[in-house]
């Protein structure tokens, strides 16, 4: 992982190395409900951090998790990399529609918004390998690869 000085200005390689990285972070450690949690696996064994989708995205932009600030959450909103996976939600979403015969080809709504990443991750019926699945589907849809 690396640590990026400003999270707003990254380019598509960036985007997508801190997608992989916050996939790789939530394999195993995916929570629902909390940013992060943190437990310790024996007495004097390692503690071991799970994420939820937004947690995992900004521990894997080097941001600071444990008492997120406010301010820390509108630079994690205002970054390209929650941009880019909010837009692969999005088109994802869109896309069951047409295939279900729901809608048609036409440009996709937003179905979720700023901010709502944690709606989705926190939804009952989420699976981790979705949230895995996304943040790797951003990673190669950024980088123009074909899925």
């Amino acid at each position: 992982m690396i640590t990026y000085e400003d999270i707003t200005q990254l380019t598509n390689e960036e985007i997508a190395e801190s997608c992989e990285d916050a996939a790789d972070l939530l394999e195993g450690h995916w929570i629902q409900g909390d940013w992060n949690s943190y437990v310790m696996k024996e007495e004097d064994g390692p503690v071991i951090t799970f994420y939820c989708v937004e947690g995992a995205l900004a521990a894997a932009l080097g941001m600071s998790i444990s008492g997120m600030e406010d301010h820390e959450r509108k630079e994690l909103l205002a970054c390209p990399v929650y941009d880019a996976v909010l837009e692969t939600l999005n088109h994802q979403i869109h896309q069951e529609l047409v295939d279900a015969g729901h809608r048609t080809g036409d440009e996709p709504s937003d179905w979720y918004d700023k901010g709502e990443l944690t709606n989705w991750n926190d939804s009952d019926e989420r699976t981790e390998q979705q949230v895995v699945d996304l943040l790797r589907k951003t990673a190669k849809r950024v980088l123009g690869a074909a899925e």
